[in-house]
């Protein structure tokens, strides 16, 4: 990590971001993968461990949607009204939770909808993920609340509550400010060539020709097929959470649905170790310009693959039935 490369966005006594640059890799799959020092920085205490780098992709994606949900006023909610912080707290996290979880100390305080939780827990990464934190709105600011989970946080950080208010376009334009920077900094970055795996070099050559040629609902049917390997290695809630991404197909369900049971999933997960859980989680992810269907069905593929369960030649295969 070189700190003389160090930048700031917005102010660390208030809200920032502080941002280092590291490296691009080049996968055997033909995509960048952008790694950088991406952190929180709230009240002048930087949230995670200063020596943890995460990817550029999946750290901006989310900080997009932070963005677009302060944007559409998804961060307002009237039972947050006249409450301290430790039960808006509560309140967010009970929305998520089963009735034998729930804190009997809040008692009093009603279960949301679950949307609640989606909208207003704050997750952007690896770097982060150590610490719970919340933001709402009210007024014109936005409270950030937060306090330690797991190491690597400090143990003595580890069930403080901690909270900040900053002002609403204040936190937009810093985390636009970002963003812009990040995206146009990517064009600088060292890159790093992994080796070249033939069969793999196979799938993904296949999965890109099919970009133009198959709509978005085939991809998300073949990201789908590709999740039914790991079917027996799923828990109840993975196979719900597979069942759901397969009704949004036929447009039963909801997006917003399909983000719940991402987010239930993404709060399962532990470790860096591959988890069945992953290819469901590209299953119900909606599609971006940064990972459209087809290659969100290459990373499920991806995932099972490295769990063991199929091979690049079968998921091959599996891709033929769609293309014939």
């Amino acid at each position: 990590m070189n700190n003389n490369n160090e930048i700031y966005f917005g102010d660390k006594n208030t809200f920032a971001i502080k941002y280092i640059p590291e490296n691009k890799l080049l996968d055997e799959r033909g995509h960048i993968w952008y790694y950088a020092y991406l952190h929180l920085v709230i009240n002048g205490q930087l949230i995670g461990h200063p020596d943890e780098s995460c990817s550029v992709n999946n750290w901006t994606y989310k900080l997009e949607r932070f963005l677009n949900n302060i944007r559409d006023n998804k961060l307002k909610n009237e039972a947050f009204l006249n409450k301290r912080d430790d039960e808006i707290f509560e309140l967010i996290w009970k929305a998520n939770q089963l009735p034998e979880d729930f804190n009997p100390v809040y008692s009093h305080l009603p279960q949301l909808d679950s949307s609640v939780w989606a909208y207003c827990r704050l997750s952007l990464g690896e770097t982060i993920d150590a610490y719970s934190i919340t933001v709402t709105e009210e007024d014109s600011s936005l409270k950030f609340i937060w306090k330690g989970w797991q190491e690597p946080c400090p143990v003595e950080l580890i069930g403080v509550l901690f909270s900040k208010s900053v002002d609403k376009n204040f936190v937009i334009q810093t985390l636009q400010e970002c963003i812009d920077y990040v995206s146009k900094d990517l064009e600088n970055y060292k890159e790093i060539i992994t080796p070249v795996n033939e069969d793999q070099q196979e799938f993904w050559k296949m999965l890109k020709a099919t970009a133009t040629t198959l709509t978005e609902n085939t991809h998300r049917k073949m990201t789908c097929e590709f999740s039914e390997l790991v079917w027996e290695q799923l828990d109840d809630l993975g196979k719900k959470a597979l069942l759901i991404a397969k009704e949004r197909i036929k447009e039963n369900v909801s997006e917003q649905e399909c983000d719940i049971y991402l987010n239930q999933l993404q709060k399962q997960l532990n470790g860096s170790s591959p988890s069945p859980y992953s290819p469901v989680m590209w299953a119900l992810q909606k599609p971006t310009n940064s990972y459209p269907a087809w290659y969100a069905a290459g990373i499920a593929g991806s995932n099972v693959v490295d769990l063991n369960i199929s091979t690049y030649r079968q998921l091959c295969d599996i891709i033929k039935k769609y293309t014939a």
